[in-house]
């Protein structure tokens, strides 16, 4: 059974994103706070990230960012894609897919320390449409944003076997022509990203589908998704945090 994915949504036209992250490249612990909550762009938070809020032990997710050259959110307006993974001396691993003129171009950074793969012809269009589900487009209105799914989800959008579903804290969304999309009218509550990876692991969030309509106002203790489309209303709200 495949991990559940983390993704993170960035864009080189949003100033929140630019202080956030930088070029993306992990900035010292004591950096100036700017994700929700107590967390930087740093080894660290990417560390508890991984883990689920846990401070030791495998990771629980596969966590990626997608960075867009603006704020249209399509797959081909992606600049590059960046997948950590917990590596050698529990230091994040980092590789880095990037679109260098639409040819792919994969750089991996342990420690600050970069290797550059050799080219391998392939097209970075290409690689995208096999590895991120194009559903993916159906979330990125706004930046930045961090998204959960589950891996079947994930996985399955992917082989186009299923619309993609996830988590976000405090959106609404709604079902049309056969696809799931954010109300651009309403805004994400912005929470603490490694408290949203920690109740998931403790199975205090569900990432499976449990939708329940916007009209229903006893939402303070709900554990709600995206669902696919079924008998029930056609709008939802996502877990009110």
């Amino acid at each position: 059974m495949s991990l559940p994915v983390i993704v993170i949504v960035t864009s080189q036209r949003c100033g929140h994103c630019i202080q956030m992250r930088g070029d993306g490249s992990l900035k010292p612990v004591d950096s100036p706070v700017t994700i929700p909550s107590k967390w930087n762009w740093s080894e660290n938070f990417f560390l508890y990230l991984l883990r689920g809020g846990q401070d030791k032990g495998p990771a629980k997710f596969r966590v990626f960012e997608i960075n867009y050259n603006t704020m249209s959110g399509s797959m081909n307006d992606i600049k590059e894609i960046s997948e950590f993974t917990i590596g050698p001396n529990n230091k994040i691993k980092r590789v880095i897919y990037i679109n260098n003129n639409d040819n792919l171009e994969v750089v991996t950074v342990i420690d600050d320390k970069k290797s550059f793969n050799p080219s391998s012809n392939v097209k970075f269009n290409d690689f995208v449409s096999k590895n991120i589900p194009s559903d993916i487009t159906n979330f990125t209105y706004g930046f930045p944003a961090v998204y959960y799914f589950s891996g079947s989800s994930w996985e399955n959008s992917k082989l186009g076997k299923e619309p993609l579903y996830g988590l976000l804290a405090g959106a609404n969304v709604s079902f049309n022509n056969g696809k799931w999309g954010f109300d651009k009218n309403s805004r994400p509550t912005r929470v603490d990203p490694v408290e949203m990876s920690s109740k998931i692991v403790n199975g205090q969030l569900s990432l499976n589908p449990e939708a329940v309509p916007l009209n229903n106002n006893n939402n303070n203790n709900s554990q709600i998704v995206i669902a696919r489309a079924g008998c029930a209303p056609q709008n939802f709200q996502i877990l009110p945090m």
